[in-house]
Formats: C-alpha cells, structure tokens, sequence
C-alpha cells in the first residue's frame, strides 16, 4: 500500500532474510511486522502496535463499523454497506465518512459512476482479526451473501436485456466479494450459492472465464434447488460444456433447462436457451434449417421479453451458421442487423463480436483492405472497453487477410501473439471458429515456409497489443 512504516519495517528484515522469503512472509501476514528501529515510539515499531494504536483511538461506533467492514472483500459499494451493514437509520454513512476521514478508508468513483471505499490491505488484516472475534459474524456473512446473489442477478438480467456493457462492468468491479458470497454460500447455504453461480453465467461466457465456471458448476452441480433454478443452473452447464466445444453436452443441458423456464414464464431465459440450443449446430449441416428455425423462435421470446440484447445476438448466431454453412451473403447480413441492433442500445461488446465476425466475410471474398478495416474497428471497440478474452480471436481472424496482401511476416507474428495471450488466459476457441481458423494457421504456415516457425516463435515472445500495434498504429 505504500505505506512508509510498513516499508522501513518490511526492508529491515534484510539484514537476516532475502527479499524473496521476505515477500512470502508478507503474503502470509504482512501486520505481524516488526523489528523497527529502537528510536522510535514503541507503537511503531510493529505494524499492529501502530494501527493498534489509531483503532483505541475510534469511537465505539467507528471501531464496531470498522471490524464488520472485513465481511467485505471490497473496494466496497457504499449502498452495499447501508444494506449490509447498516441499521437503515443513516448513522452508518455519518460513521463510514469519519473514518474516511481519518484516513483509515479511502473513497473513489468507480468506473460505473458508483461511490466505494476501500481499506488498505494491512487494516484490512487487522479488521478480519476483529471480525473473526464478533459473535454476530455468520448473520453479517448470511447478509452479505444474499445481497451479492441479488445483485448478481440484477445484473445478468441487465446483461441479456439491454445494457450488457454496464452490467459487465458492475460484475467486475464486485467479483471479489461475488466470489467471498459464493464461498460462504457453498459451505452454509448451498441453494443461495446454485443462484449465484447461474446468475455469472453470461459474464463467465463472455468474458471467457470457463475454468472458473466449470469449478463452479462442480460444486453447485449436486444441490437440490426448485426447478427455475435448476434450469437456470443448467444454462450455465450448457455454457460451460460449450466452452469446452462438447456440444452434445451442451445440447442436453439447455433442453433439459427449457420446461423449467416456460413452466416459470421466464421468457428471458427461455430466449436465451433456445437461441444457445441452436447455437450447438453450428457447422452442423445435417441440422442447419432447424438450427435457424430455433433462432428464429428465441428471437421472437427475445422480442416479447424486451430483451434487444438477446435480439442481436440471436442475428449474431443466424450469421454463425450461414457462414459455417457457406452462404456468406445471408451471413454478412444477419452479422450487419445484430451490429445495428448493438449500435441502437450501445452494447459495444456486441458491435465488436459481429464486426469481427465479418472479417471472416471480407477474406473469403477477397476484400482483403475491408476485412483489415473491419478487423481493425472490432479490436479498437474490444480494447477500449476491455473485452480483452476476444482480441486474440479477432487477431487470429486477421491472419489470414494480411496474408492475402502479402504481410507474411506480419501474420506469423500476429497469429503467434495471439495464440500465447489465448493460452495464457486459458481461452477457449468458440466451436464456430475452430474449423475457420484452422484453416487460418495453414495458410499462414504454407505462405511463411521455413520462415515461419522464427516469425512465429518471435511473435509468441510479443506482447499482443505491441503485435496489434504493427498494423494498427500505421
């Protein structure tokens, strides 16, 4: 945290230990340093004397406040602790703001606009100490698990309905103490914990987080809940399945979740799940006219719902099976009316999918200037709003249009870049793509020759926005 004691207390352990031991002793418990220099007070010579000392000095009501703050995994949403914490009488605030004041918290905006406080880690550490010696630690715990499920469901349906962006944005910024609810839910109430999870589903798919939905989906896969929520759960099986490309599982999942939602009148999920049920035959030609017939039905409870997201996404997977189908002209046009349907309510991670899908559109037609354009729009929209698990694919898609305009090299570096960052964040190719792309890596392999394991290999060692950067900045 920057703070000057604890790195004067932190550095005089090198007289005995390297620097490395003394960070893992940090990680373990950075409050239990100590050893400061003689000539100081006695309250600074270790870090828990010192925030010992500023924590007698609180009133009651600022030291009971301060201890029930580490429920929290923070920065923490100030209306989270008014209902988390708070008696609904205001006080909380007044308190809250005193200690920000004597700088035990810290206050920010957050990205969505949203007021949080923070407390720096080594208070933290002495916060939980106290928090773990209150009796009413489990109900403030069982508080704060059934905000974040409520939150978290809030926030996928502002997802699939109409402000994706936004409520991505709040998933994100609240993880840590989504994924603390989680935890506590697990081992004390494990329907509660079969919520959140379904509730992450959309922001684990399209943030490419299925490692940690699978283990999640794992531990929630056995509990007994109501059948809403087991169709729920189901559709965060399916996406999970998905993302390993087992499409029948998948398959299995969101038609075992359908009688569920329409027996609840969850037309929402209803759309959701039969638009992802179609999306399994994708590059499946035997079953293309019922694929699109699917679609076509989740589009309609889409539009019943009031769900435009769901919308665009619906023309987004008819494009995915035109273009895997071979018609190119029907794709490029359902790709085009889910990019205006994204442009209309501003789901910017929309406009990029569909604009990067049509990269694949430009290449096959030889429009190689328009694909390089297109590509070039979906990674600024991606990485302006940090959609950073979709710029690798878009990357790789662009591959094969350098290589129509004879930028060789260019190729091998970009599609080696891409594919170390993909492995690095332990993306997963979408089932759509996997023959595509493929394809994409033979044409750069045969166009390079015996260049190309050194431009590629060169390119893995790049940083992916450096490797972007070489046709994008020109």
């Amino acid at each position: 945290d920057g703070l000057p004691l604890a790195i004067e207390l932190a550095a005089a352990r090198t007289r005995l230990l390297q620097p490395s031991e003394i960070a893992d002793r940090l990680a373990r418990s950075a409050i239990a340093l100590g050893g400061g220099s003689r000539d100081l007070h006695a309250r600074q010579q270790t870090i828990r004397g010192t925030i010992e000392w500023s924590y007698q000095l609180l009133s009651p009501q600022e030291q009971e406040l301060m201890s029930k703050l580490a429920t929290f995994a923070g920065p923490i949403r100030v209306d989270a602790i008014d209902v988390v914490l708070g008696t609904g009488d205001g006080a909380t605030a007044d308190v809250l703001a005193d200690l920000v004041d004597k700088s035990l918290l810290q206050q920010r905006v957050d990205a969505t606009g949203t007021t949080r406080v923070r407390m720096l880690e080594l208070i933290r550490e002495f916060a939980d100490e106290r928090l773990a010696d209150r009796t009413d630690v489990d109900e403030l715990a069982a508080r704060h698990a059934a905000y974040y499920a409520e939150f978290a469901e809030e926030a996928e349906r502002s997802m699939l309905r109409d402000m994706p962006d936004h409520g991505m944005r709040r998933i994100e910024a609240d993880f840590a103490d989504i994924a603390r609810a989680f935890d506590w839910s697990i081992a004390h109430d494990p329907p509660l914990a079969v919520a959140i999870y379904a509730s992450l589903t959309f922001y684990f798919h399209s943030t490419g987080l299925t490692h940690t939905a699978r283990k999640w989906e794992e531990l929630t896969r056995a509990v007994p809940v109501d059948s809403h929520l087991a169709a729920r759960r189901s559709i965060g099986a399916g996406y999970v399945a998905f993302g390993f490309r087992l499409l029948g599982e998948a398959r299995k999942h969101w038609q075992q979740a359908l009688p569920g939602l329409r027996e609840a009148g969850d037309l929402l999920n209803e759309a959701w799940a039969t638009m992802s049920l179609g999306a399994t035959h994708i590059g499946d030609p035997d079953n293309h006219d019922e694929a699109v017939h699917m679609i076509e039905r989740g589009i309609a409870l889409a539009e019943q719902s009031g769900a435009p997201v769901l919308v665009g996404l619906g023309f987004n997977i008819v494009g995915e099976l035109s273009r895997t189908h071979g018609d190119d002209d029907t794709a490029d046009a359902a790709y085009l009316a889910s990019t205006q349907v994204a442009r209309t309510i501003g789901d910017h991670y929309r406009e990029a999918v569909t604009t990067g899908n049509r990269v694949y559109i430009a290449s096959h037609r030889g429009e190689y200037e328009l694909a390089i354009s297109q590509g070039k729009a979906a990674l600024d929209i991606h990485r302006r709003h940090g959609h950073h698990n979709q710029v690798p694919w878009v990357s790789l898609a662009l591959c094969g249009a350098l290589v129509g305009l004879g930028r060789v090299e260019e190729a091998c570096l970009l599609m080696g870049a891409a594919d170390e960052a993909a492995r690095r964040m332990l993306l997963e190719e979408l089932p759509g793509d996997v023959r595509e792309n493929a394809a994409i890596r033979r044409l750069v392999q045969q166009s390079a020759g015996s260049s190309f394991t050194e431009w590629y290999e060169k390119g893995r060692a790049m940083p992916l926005d450096e490797a972007v950067g070489l046709f994008t900045d020109d």
